[in-house]
């Protein structure tokens, strides 16, 4: 007679209660839905490729959000991507009038970059 399989005793946890009904009607305009991805109503600042901008929602990066920048390999021409963008926020192109603050007034942060900014590179690039 053969041991009986490990696995066929395997607990398995009964499923996760499901939440009541009146707690996910909550949740209306707080959840992300995957097909409301081209929806963006905040002000944008256009990226300074056209055909990026007919993909981007609103037609530009958007401002005052957090933009995630994902790449293959990390640190390879973000700055390049990004500086058009960057160098006409700075001169306060195509901002709307709630965000032409003076540039010493604006703010850029940079959260936990791959790698430390290049001063010379940022340079070439205008910024």
């Amino acid at each position: 007679m053969l041991p009986a399989s490990p696995l066929s005793n395997a607990f398995t946890p009964p499923p996760p209660p499901r939440p009541p009904l009146d707690e996910l009607a909550g949740l209306q305009g707080r959840l992300w839905r995957g097909s409301s991805l081209g929806a963006h109503s905040a002000p944008t600042l256009p990226s300074g490729f056209a055909a990026l901008d007919a993909e981007l929602p609103g037609g530009g990066w958007p401002l005052g959000a957090v933009t995630e920048l994902l790449a293959p390999q990390a640190g390879v021409l973000e700055w390049r991507l990004l500086a058009p963008a960057l160098r006409g926020w700075w001169a306060g192109q195509g901002l709307p009038a709630s965000a032409s603050a003076t540039p010493a007034l604006r703010s850029l942060l940079l959260i936990h970059p791959p790698h430390t900014p290049h001063l010379p590179g940022l340079q070439a690039v205008g910024l």
